[in-house]
């Protein structure tokens, strides 16, 4: 004996429906693991974003300085500028030479320059050194070799370097 709608009316409905009905749990199945999927990776970002607030918190509390920004950008005019605020001229700056350093852990970044100054007095590099730090916080003076101008009386040629960490 053959089905027909005839004799079972409800069977093509309920067919149907019931394809119908798999349908859409198999749809939302697929939508829910790629929920699963966004919901991972938001995760994810979120924990890294954390880890770079906490290790940013971390380098404020060491004291150290932490800028948004590089620390290296016109180091030139900004050194210049130190100059002219302690009244030496800017023929005293003989070179500034960026220095590579290995990347940081974290996002950390330090840039370190050596500027060389030349023709001096105690009073000149003192004023330019205070100037300097007043100026640019973030470079902090990590080395400093100074020599007597041989001929010149009481005048010197100084090497500075100089160092700024950042968290990009």
């Amino acid at each position: 004996m053959m089905f027909t709608s005839s004799t079972r009316p409800w069977l093509m409905p309920a067919v149907a429906w019931t394809v119908a009905f798999w349908l859409v749990l198999l749809w939302a199945w697929w939508r829910w693991g790629s929920a699963a999927d966004a919901l991972e990776t938001a995760r994810g970002e979120a924990s890294i974003q954390q880890r770079q607030i906490d290790r940013l918190a971390e380098l404020r509390q060491q004291g150290v300085a932490v800028t948004g920004a590089r620390p290296d950008a016109d180091l030139v005019a900004r050194v210049h500028q130190s100059l002219a605020a302690a009244g030496v001229p800017p023929t005293a700056c003989q070179g500034i030479t960026p220095r590579s350093e290995p990347g940081g852990t974290g996002g950390v970044r330090r840039v370190s320059a050596q500027v060389q100054l030349r023709g001096l007095s105690p009073a000149d590099l003192g004023g330019w050194l205070g100037s300097w730090q007043g100026q640019n916080p973030a470079w902090q003076v990590i080395g400093l070799d100074v020599a007597r101008i041989v001929g010149q009386g009481n005048r010197f040629e100084a090497t500075v370097l100089m160092a700024a960490t950042s968290y990009e």
